[in-house]
């Protein structure tokens, strides 16, 4: 597994602690998807990087950097969180990319 692989999957995980423990700021979600759309985009997972820069927008202008995600938010950035993480788990096994 390259260094990339498993910066991008700790940072996932750590994204899915805070939409699950509800303690994530606008603020510190936003950096993590930063950081998760740019490992991505460096794997070669473009359309998922395309989906957490959209989630960068919208809490852009939908939230104040100390506001926390409301239920609603949080739950469908867990269930994309979830499948960002089936889908580059399957592929990195798989040896290949959605750019392959």
């Amino acid at each position: 597994m390259s260094f990339e692989a498993f910066v991008l999957g700790s940072r996932l995980q750590q994204l899915k602690y805070m939409c699950v423990g509800g303690g994530g700021t606008k603020y510190l979600i936003s950096e993590i998807l930063t950081d998760i759309g740019g490992y991505m985009d460096a794997l070669g997972f473009v359309d998922r990087s395309k989906e957490a820069r959209s989630w960068l927008s919208y809490l852009d202008k939908y939230y104040k950097s100390h506001q926390s995600l409301d239920k609603e938010d949080s739950n469908a950035l867990l269930s994309d969180t979830k499948e960002w993480m089936r889908i580059i788990s399957e592929e990195l096994k798989g040896g290949k990319t959605e750019s392959s």
